[in-house]
């Protein structure tokens, strides 16, 4: 699925930051809540914004039986996903995400 973008609220200040995340958290949860037993969701976004991805997935795994599974892709310019925001741990598997960048200089 995909969230509000962060390009559409860009300048649209804290209010609409804080609205946008609240949003990606609530669809997220949506569409887990609506996964059949044993189904796999993707979150996939147009973003770098750790507050877009990772944090958002990390809300999820942290208030439900969510786990995150590695992906196997063989892509260039990728990096796993933080594990770590402000010296605080994020939820376990996070390393596992998969960013993909446009270049190898990001």
């Amino acid at each position: 699925f995909l969230g509000p973008s962060s390009r559409a609220m860009l300048w649209a200040g804290r209010a609409a930051h804080v609205w946008r995340w609240q949003k990606q958290q609530s669809l997220l949860r949506s569409a887990y809540t609506a996964l059949k037993p044993g189904g796999t969701l993707l979150d996939s976004t147009c973003s770098l914004n750790l507050e877009e991805n990772e944090l958002v997935v990390d809300h999820l795994v942290k208030r439900s039986d969510a786990v995150i599974d590695p992906i196997e892709i063989s892509l260039a310019h990728t990096r796993p996903g933080f594990e770590v925001h402000r010296g605080k741990p994020l939820a376990a598997g996070l390393g596992r995400a998969l960013r993909i960048l446009p270049t190898d200089d990001w």
